[in-house]
């Protein structure tokens, strides 16, 4: 009897050394994974973006404070990142790389939609202002409003 009960307490030492030693290399998994995406990141930001291109053209550049979404020609079709005042900013992109929607801060700080035609000028806004109000605004080709609508809460 007290052979069998050697043999299950080497079975459950075994099991328990198994188990740790899965999660010691799941650990060191995450501590490389982490320490490369600083090492990565560290050489990035001294030596400006890095890309990475597939096979097909499309890349993703990704740069202090933002990413691009490249398509095959080479134009940016996405842009996720800050506006140059330090703004939340996320811009899709025609096939010729004009801005045709913006989702972001204003520089005011305040959230808005924006949508532009090919020319890149803003034809529509949606968004809340610094008073608390908000709107929503159709604009002409030449830039100038043709319809909008206002609330004041």
């Amino acid at each position: 009897m007290s052979a069998s009960s050697g043999e299950a307490a080497f079975v459950q030492r075994i099991e328990r050394l198994e188990k740790e030693v899965r999660r010691q290399r799941g650990f060191a998994l995450i501590a490389s994974a982490v320490a490369s995406l600083f090492l990565f990141s560290a050489a990035g930001a001294a030596t400006g973006p890095m890309t990475i291109r597939d096979a097909d053209g499309t890349a993703t550049q990704i740069g202090g404070g933002y990413i691009n979404f490249i398509d095959g020609s080479g134009k940016v079709r996405m842009y996720v990142g800050f506006t140059q005042s330090l703004r939340p900013h996320l811009s899709f992109h025609d096939g010729s790389g004009t801005e045709r929607i913006f989702l972001g801060e204003t520089n005011e700080g305040d959230p808005a939609f924006r949508q532009f035609d090919v020319s890149g000028k803003a034809r529509t806004y949606a968004g809340t202002y610094t008073d608390g109000s908000y709107g929503f605004e159709v604009h002409d080709k030449s830039g100038t409003s043709a319809w909008h609508a206002y609330s004041n809460n």
